[in-house]
């Protein structure tokens, strides 16, 4: 039953591409695919039939009468040209039916079925990869020294067959399992993974994370001509991949390397100069990440390749508005803020502690306050000069309820959400930023500056501030933390509370101890304490915020000693 059981694991993947090319309507792909699928199906059934006695082994009962009348009911389908039918039913009747199948023969075989036991595959794939790759292959021939002298030794591996019959591994290490791959179908998981990241404009892709290799095999189905090279600094990894699948999908792309990376030198020279390349971290991998510094940021690049990739379509929407609505940019108001005290408005929950004094505002100093507390500050009096909003979810427009009247000058990043630059009638500023192509593009062809923007509206607002050469800086609430259990001030237009500490971090407090954090925030934390150090800052950057988490490079002071000193 071994070949039966190899047959149904291509039939369910084969299954899943159908079901997603028809819901695509991707017909060309159905027509091609339908007449393999409907006769392997046939096929394996009817061998499945005949053996019911081997499945009794496993107490698996096989109703004939039912297996025959779901394949008429597929017949049906197809002679109808009903194919969204046809998927549901392969999706509730077929599927289940398979798995069923492929269990009852992993009872009776063991979970072992996919091993071939006359071929030693280790060797065979070795043998193939001397010529190929001499590097690897000497890696992989001192896999075990190699692994007990790195940071994984004592990591327990264990390979084990899915619920649709394909091999995936686990990693145990300090009381804690890990799966590289999917435990259902990692066939599946690796086409979503091929289809998020492909760009049919690029050619070279750096991965990092190996895992069984499913992902990478998913790339070459898209692109048989990408040059892709994975990164990997768990040798143990790759040895279990070249002891436990056959590798056609690696002998057959010339283009593609599997780099053993154990220090991540290798990996993080090819960050630094990626240029064109897709870099892409396989999230699975990250999690067995030991260096606790790269893990760090690995998992910063992380959230902002994801945040770009997830609202790609929205910034796209958001800044056609933008550049059309917004009545001029930025640029125009660096005399506006050059050589003059700058106080950058945050929401955190310790404002609450200095807000009053912010209408205490003298001469020459600029108010740029961020959209989360912009109607609290109108409430409390204070005279806002200017409101930066960066966000591009449709939630944002709620900070201008009301506000749509207001007069005070707003700046715009470019993919901010467009709503706001539709209904505020205050005049708006675009701010285009670097790393966003069309940003870049229509800033190029306008002959604008670009800003950073460091992953929030705050960091945004400090690159302004740096660019436009203001004599001082001084944030107030800038908490980048839960100080009170709290994540903004309350009546900031944002949800205040926050109960929930188990997947947050600890970093040091303003005043000592610790405080906790989000890792978007330590990220933004992370970002202004690099920022503050480059060349360009010329001016002191001070944080009033008198709570949250400490910023190395900010020079921590109370509002009340900052806010009437003089400029000189």
């Amino acid at each position: 039953m071994r070949e039966v059981y190899v047959k149904i694991l291509g039939l369910l993947d084969g299954m899943d591409v159908m079901i997603k090319a028809v819901a695509r309507q991707d017909y060309m792909t159905v027509i091609n695919h339908i007449n393999w699928l409907s006769a392997t199906l046939s096929k394996v059934l009817s061998e499945v039939l005949a053996g019911k006695e081997y499945f009794a082994q496993s107490g698996l009962e096989i109703n004939e009468e039912y297996v025959m009348g779901m394949l008429t009911s597929l017949m049906d389908c197809l002679e109808s040209e009903d194919y969204v039918l046809y998927c549901d039913l392969l999706r509730l009747q077929v599927t289940p039916l398979l798995i069923d199948f492929q269990n009852g023969i992993r009872f009776v075989e063991g979970d072992n079925v996919l091993s071939d036991k006359e071929i030693d595959l280790f060797a065979q794939n070795l043998g193939k990869l001397k010529d190929r790759d001499p590097i690897l292959y000497e890696a992989l021939c001192n896999a075990d020294r190699l692994w007990k002298e790195s940071d994984y030794y004592g990591t327990k591996y264990q390979i084990e067959p899915t619920t649709v019959g394909a091999w995936t591994m686990s990693v145990v290490r300090g009381g804690k399992t890990y799966y590289l791959n999917s435990n259902y179908n990692p066939y599946e998981e690796a086409r979503l993974f091929a289809d998020y990241y492909y760009d049919v404009e690029k050619e070279d892709y750096l991965i990092y994370g190996l895992g069984l290799g499913y992902h990478a095999e998913a790339l070459t189905k898209k692109d048989r001509n990408a040059r892709i090279t994975i990164f990997e600094s768990d040798i143990t990894v790759i040895r279990k991949l070249f002891e436990t699948r056959r590798m056609d999908w690696f002998w057959n792309c010339p283009n593609m390397r599997i780099v053993y990376d154990k220090d991540y030198s290798a990996f993080g020279a090819a960050m630094a100069k990626m240029g064109d390349s897709v870099l892409i971290i396989h999230r699975p991998s990250l999690m067995h990440v030991v260096n606790p510094k790269v893990k760090q940021k690995m998992e910063d690049y992380v959230i902002r390749d994801n945040s770009v990739r997830v609202y790609d379509e929205i910034f796209a929407q958001n800044s056609r508005v933008n550049f059309r609505y917004c009545d001029g940019y930025v640029d125009e108001l660096r005399e506006e803020f050059e050589g003059k005290q700058v106080i950058i408005v945050a929401a955190g929950p310790s404002l609450g502690k200095n807000i009053h004094l912010l209408k205490k505002k003298p001469e020459h100093t600029v108010i740029l306050a961020v959209g989360a507390v912009f109607r609290k500050l109108v409430e409390q009096g204070v005279d806002v000069d200017y409101v930066i909003i960066t966000d591009p979810k449709q939630v944002t427009v709620s900070q201008i309820k009301g506000l749509e009247d207001q007069k005070v000058p707003m700046l715009l990043l470019s993919t901010a959400i467009l709503d706001i630059a539709k209904l505020y009638q205050g005049k708006k500023y675009l701010v285009c930023q670097e790393g966003y192509d069309r940003a870049e593009q229509y800033a190029k062809e306008h002959h604008y500056h670009l800003y950073h923007t460091g992953g929030s509206v705050a960091t945004t607002a400090l690159d302004i501030a740096i660019q436009f050469k203001a004599f001082r800086i001084v944030f107030v609430g800038l908490d980048l933390a839960f100080t009170g259990n709290q994540m903004h001030v309350s009546g900031g237009g944002e949800q205040g509370g926050f109960a929930d500490l188990e997947s947050m971090i600890e970093v040091s407090a303003i005043g000592g101890g610790v405080v906790y954090t989000s890792r978007p925030f330590d990220a933004c934390r992370r970002w202004m304490e690099k920022r503050v150090k480059e060349a360009d800052v010329t001016m002191p950057v001070y944080d009033a915020t008198e709570g949250g988490a400490a910023k190395q490079g900010m020079i921590v002071s109370r509002l009340e000693e900052l806010i009437t000193k003089p400029l000189h």
